[in-house]
């Protein structure tokens, strides 16, 4: 995948968060990675997006390691959650 690579086409994201994330002005793999996930998920939370669920969460991370979601360590995973109950 290369920076330019479009939202809906890499690993764990799909049509439907390609759309969400659209909304937020984030379009590309790089979009995403300036962002970060966590800031990505706050930022559609906060536009109205109560859907996005933590598996959104984890999704946008894993799609930034190009990993499987399920594949994110739990430490992992526990450090998102602290990141978006408690964002700085």
């Amino acid at each position: 995948m290369t920076p330019e690579t479009p939202i809906a086409r890499l690993r764990n994201l799909g049509p439907k968060m390609a759309q969400w994330l659209g909304g937020i002005g984030i379009q590309t793999r790089a979009d995403l990675s300036r962002a970060g996930a966590v800031d990505a998920w706050i930022r559609l939370k906060a536009v109205g997006q109560g859907r996005v669920s933590l598996l959104a969460l984890y999704a946008m991370q894993a799609a930034l390691m190009d990993v499987d979601w399920r594949e994110l360590p739990d430490e992992l995973k526990a450090a998102l959650r602290e990141a978006v109950e408690d964002p700085a």
